[in-house]
């Protein structure tokens, strides 16, 4: 992509990127639409590993109801 001239908007110049982040979702360029998804696998065990670190003392019942 690094053949294709930045935009010039007013006295403000934007480079192409190879991917953006719109709506927490990361978007790729190129001749295909493609996302990706390590973000959000990686904020999901955290996630998940924050609860089951601080519900390990809570009744198994409980602990299947907060994950």
């Amino acid at each position: 992509m690094s053949s294709i001239d930045p935009m010039h908007l007013d006295i403000n110049i934007i480079y192409w990127a190879e991917s953006v982040k719109y709506l927490g979702v990361h978007i790729n360029g190129g001749k295909n639409l493609s996302f990706h998804i390590h973000s959000f696998r990686r904020s999901f065990y955290a996630a998940f590993n924050s609860i089951h670190s601080h519900a390990k003392t809570l009744e198994e019942p409980v602990q299947l109801a907060l994950l």
